[in-house]
């Protein structure tokens, strides 16, 4: 970062100012903010953010490495404004803030490398855009890009990190007979870390419009497994006036309909008990509880976490947390399977990739320390081990 002191321009924050003086510093959002567990800093939770916010706008503080920091360590899970006695829309507030830093190209390095490779690769993993398809089944690289009623949109981090989601996905929709397609190497990035990170995703949604034009037959539906692509193409995408044309769900909804149709039979339940843990923004930001717990029941007796649905405690893996301070972000991990332990949970189900990585992770470690082993599973594994087609 230059000597020169840097100041935002103001554009983004100013028309949330009122929001930063009804902010009283109360503290309640001390009590569930995860990054202040992690750290138990006062300057991650979120009236202080919401200080530092009003201090950058009237231009009392420059811009440096410790306000980027601050603004940065944030998961975005929005439990805040769900405690906030004064309504405050603090994560607004801080998406302004996060914009205005990114008008000055001051973002955390690490995840600037992230969208380094989002450019240059189109993923921030920095993957070759052929290994999107490098992993997908047999019967799926035979209908890339040929069209069909279902566009199945993988996402980032289930294409390149966990091809077992992956696998899984394609196998359900062989087995249930569905109509699909994808896009393997020509898919793009949703553009979800861009927009975590300060700046517009109108171009990747532009981008995706323009792959999914190319197809013949063209979609009548697109289905993610990931909530930050789903809150993209279902929410972001229509805001900023990018239409793809088709209707859009998270996978989860789609399977559920495929087992109340018929497509697909249960063949065997979990046994152990079951927490389903509650993405953030696939829960708080999409306001999505109730569908992946009914298609978890056809399964096993869903079991709660102390802290569920728009109660829920980050995975820390949100907000581009994950790249930008791992360590906060695992406690907030370990912090989650901490709790499972006490309610002796033997399996934590998501339906989240990011989600699944972090716990997995935490729970190796887990393991080491307390002996305890927990099974961490996606929702779409769960489908795939227990589920058979109409002629299986």
């Amino acid at each position: 970062m230059s000597d020169d002191k840097k100041y935002i321009k103001g554009d983004k924050l100013k028309a949330l100012y009122d929001q930063t003086l009804l902010c009283t510093s109360c503290g309640y959002c001390k009590s569930v903010c995860p990054a202040f567990k992690g750290t138990l800093w006062d300057h991650n939770t979120a009236r202080s953010k919401m200080v530092l916010a009003y201090g950058l706008l009237q231009g009392d503080i420059p811009v440096d490495d410790s306000v980027v920091q601050s603004i940065f360590e944030c998961t975005t899970c929005g439990d805040c404004m769900r405690r906030c006695p004064s309504n405050v829309k603090t994560v607004d507030v801080l998406m302004a803030a996060r914009q205005e830093l990114a008008g000055l190209h001051e973002v955390p390095e690490t995840m600037e490398l992230a969208l380094e490779n989002i450019e240059k690769h189109g993923n921030p993993q920095g993957e070759p855009a052929s290994a999107r398809e490098e992993f997908l089944p047999d019967e799926a690289k035979a209908k890339l890009r040929t069209g069909g009623d279902v566009l199945v949109f993988l996402g980032c981090v289930a294409s390149n990190t966990d091809m077992k989601v992956t696998s899984a996905i394609f196998k359900i929709l062989e087995r249930a007979g569905v109509s699909y397609t994808t896009l393997g190497e020509k898919e793009p990035c949703c553009g979800f870390l861009n927009y975590l990170a300060g700046y517009d995703s109108d171009a990747f949604g532009k981008g995706l419009l323009e792959q999914i034009e190319t197809l013949n037959p063209r979609p009548k539906m697109v289905v993610t497994p990931c909530p930050g692509c789903y809150r993209t193409l279902h929410h972001i995408y229509p805001e900023n006036g990018v239409d793809l044309g088709l209707e859009s769900k998270h996978i989860l909804e789609f399977f559920d309909e495929l087992i109340e149709k018929g497509d697909l039979t249960v063949t065997k339940k979990l046994e152990g008990n079951v927490l389903y843990h509650d993405p953030c923004d696939l829960g708080r930001h999409a306001e999505m509880y109730d569908e992946p717990r009914k298609l978890l029941s056809h399964f096993a007796e869903v079991k709660e976490f102390k802290f569920n649905r728009d109660k829920s405690h980050c995975c820390g893996g949100g907000g581009g947390l994950q790249s930008t301070n791992y360590d906060i972000s695992s406690s907030m991990a370990k912090a989650r399977l901490t709790e499972a332990n006490e309610l002796e949970g033997d399996f934590i189900v998501s339906a989240c990739p990011a989600c699944k990585s972090m716990f997995s992770n935490a729970a190796s470690d887990f393991k080491k320390e307390t002996g305890k082993k927990f099974k961490v599973r996606d929702l779409v594994e769960i489908v795939h081990k227990n589920t058979k087609g109409k002629e299986s």
